[in-house]
């Protein structure tokens, strides 16, 4: 399956996993040591950060005394801003951070919008235009919101917050009160997301005092930073941010202060991060690549066709791989963000009447041409390619009975199991869990020869190790590996068996 939006988000997710295995990570150092003053303790790091020299970086930490001079303080008021009103891209990427998958997130939206409870959730825009706000305040009066709804029309003014302002709907904000007997769990905490939202960006900003200091130790310069909240502002009615208080004691520069212990902190440099989904909505939106209606249902095309797994560490599948990599060398133009950035540009230019459609269409019609001759031509190797990772994802070992290859496959009911590849000449097959996470292994039974699997339960961190064959030894009791899963029973009748054999996934 290829699409101009699709193959670009693929290949960029394909393209950072490909940095995360060919990171190689480097050591470095760092230092900290520990102060105090009037029984307050706290923690000061090296100014110059990294050191990347061990030898360097243990001569440092040797020579470091006993005391610390205060050299220098800065204290300043910051303002931490409240939220802007939601657009579409910054809702999901919100939701998934609560744990709410974007494409859910969207369809519980649309049902909300559908309900008369919230605006319409298709938005780029970040400003309350047309919004009656004291009327919505008047309609959301509840138990749930009185708190925050108190201290917000204690103002002498409401003024929300702005961001990008465009023609386009207004920003998505509750239009009428919901209660939670009204609605499903995740209905109601998608609402809650949004009312939260919109209450906050009605509500003053948040002050800060922030101290920067440094300290000198033996000529080394130390930093610390402390930050004391003057008013919370809006963090006080928002539960979806945390900021942290980091109390220093009263300093003046040049007094002295103890050094009551120190560190030398062996590190290593961490791989890129995966995306996750909201991560990956704002990359998209970055580069221009689909709508905000389009977004969340290009992700559900790339799990559906088994192209990515994961929510909040995207990982692409080795078949995904293939196809980016292939697409790279064959028809490199899909794969490009900046192919279906220019074309969303140009519809937006035919929107506002700047650029005629019919050019817009004879261009993209020779694009596609060119590529689908491209496709064309290299159509057995593009085939190959693509085959041959296909067999070596859904390979999981050798069949104990004839030592043909045992696949993964999927039956008429839409269970998974391991099958022979010389079906229907070999019958050998094995349940699998139904359930939580199956890894396989280049692992082989001791006892039977069957593979063996790697189970992870959804609600638990750790993995377990089994011989896919139930009736197997090595497994404790054949209930223990029916508990953990597997389907069908060892005494099945051959015609039973065959029966579930049927289909290829």
């Amino acid at each position: 399956s290829v699409g101009r939006v699709q193959s670009p988000t693929l290949a960029k997710i394909v393209e950072r996993e490909l940095e995360i295995e060919n990171f190689k990570p480097s050591p470095y150092w760092e230092i900290q040591i520990l102060l105090e003053k009037q029984k307050t303790r706290f923690i000061a790091d090296y100014k110059k950060g990294r050191i990347l020299d061990k030898k360097q970086a243990e001569k440092i930490f040797e020579q470091l005394g006993k005391e610390a001079k205060v050299i220098n303080l800065e204290k300043k008021e910051t303002i931490i801003k409240r939220p802007v009103p939601l657009n579409t891209t910054d809702f999901l990427r919100l939701a998934a951070s609560q744990n709410i998958d974007a494409v859910k997130a969207m369809e519980i939206a649309e049902t909300l919008y559908m309900q008369g409870y919230i605006s319409y959730p298709r938005t780029d825009n970040q400003t309350y235009v047309g919004v009656n706000i004291p009327k919505i305040l008047s309609a959301l009066k509840c138990p749930e919101f009185n708190n925050a709804l108190e201290k917000i029309l204690k103002q002498d003014k409401i003024v929300p917050s702005k961001g990008v302002t465009t023609k386009d709907h207004p920003p998505i904000h509750p239009v009428s009160l919901a209660t939670k007997d009204k609605l499903q769990p995740e209905e109601w905490k998608v609402y809650k997301i949004i009312v939260d939202h919109f209450l906050a960006t009605l509500y003053r900003d948040a002050k800060a005092l922030t101290t920067n200091a440094e300290f000198d130790v033996n000529s080394e310069i130390f930093i610390s930073k402390g930050l004391i909240f003057l008013d919370f502002g809006w963090l006080e009615i928002y539960p979806y941010t945390s900021q942290k208080e980091s109390i220093l004691p009263e300093l003046v520069v040049g007094e002295i202060l103890q050094v009551i212990d120190k560190k030398l902190l062996s590190k290593k440099t961490q791989p890129p991060a995966r995306y996750s989904q909201g991560t990956l909505i704002k990359l998209m939106e970055k580069l221009n690549l689909g709508t905000k209606s389009t977004r969340p249902t290009i992700l559900q095309k790339l799990y559906s066709r088994d192209y990515i797994s994961g929510k909040k560490q995207i990982k692409p599948s080795e078949i995904a791989k293939t196809v980016i990599n292939t697409l790279k060398d064959y028809a490199e133009h899909v794969v490009s963000p900046e192919m279906t950035s220019q074309l969303e540009d140009e519809m937006n230019l035919i929107e506002n009447g700047k650029l005629p459609k019919e050019k817009v269409v004879e261009d993209s019609k020779k694009m596609l041409l060119n590529i689908l001759n491209e496709l064309y031509k290299n159509k057995k190797e593009i085939s190959t390619n693509i085959r041959n990772t296909f067999v070596q994802e859904t390979v999981v070992g050798k069949c104990p009975r004839c030592n043909a290859d045992l696949v993964k496959r999927t039956s008429k009911t839409g269970k998974i199991f391991i099958g022979c590849s010389q079906y229907p000449k070999c019958t050998q097959s094995y349940p699998l869990p139904q359930k939580g996470e199956v890894v396989f292994t280049d692992k082989s039974c001791e006892i039977c020869k069957a593979p063996k699997i790697l189970i992870r339960q959804s609600n638990k961190k750790e993995s377990k190790e089994f011989c896919i064959n139930p009736n197997c030894a090595s497994n404790k009791s054949y209930c223990e590996a029916k508990a953990k899963g597997f389907a069908g029973n060892p005494e099945k009748s051959k015609k039973e068996k065959t029966e579930r054999s049927q289909r290829k996934k």
